[in-house]
């Protein structure tokens, strides 16, 4: 199993769609309903191999890309502190891959961390939910 995917796996053991997750190469693949399924991978938005991000697509298995949105280590986590000497200020948390080696820089993410990242992924994969309140309601 590659850091990816343990990181993938981590964020998705706080998430209510843990039990629908598959996981293949650097990705996770989330079952949401019949049709539609949710990719999830970490991205690097300003420096290659700084992974300062998480991306979710949501797919259509005939129809392609449905949506796709971009959570940022910064938006959700902020500047975190740490007692390194030359991040006195903090450090917004992002993964840094050298060579096959792949870990969080400096600030190393706790529980609470990524109870948030899967509490915001939660959120946005409920859009796509199929409510079983509207279901009742249109059938009446």
């Amino acid at each position: 199993m590659n850091y990816h995917m343990q990181e993938l796996l981590r964020i998705l053991r706080d998430s209510k769609y843990r039990d629908q997750a598959t996981y293949a190469g650097r990705a996770a693949y989330i079952h949401l309903d019949q049709d539609l399924r949710a990719k999830l991978e970490f991205t690097a938005t300003n420096l290659s191999n700084h992974y300062d991000a998480f991306h979710a697509t949501i797919l259509n298995r005939v129809d392609g890309m449905v949506d796709t949105i971009l959570f940022l280590f910064s938006d959700l986590l902020g500047v975190k502190k740490t007692n390194h000497p030359n991040f006195s200020r903090g450090i917004v948390p992002y993964l840094w891959q050298e060579g096959d080696k792949l870990e969080w820089y400096v600030y190393h993410l706790n529980d609470a961390d990524y109870r948030i990242i899967a509490e915001s992924l939660d959120d946005y994969l409920q859009v796509f939910q199929i409510q079983q309140a509207d279901m009742c309601q249109k059938m009446y």
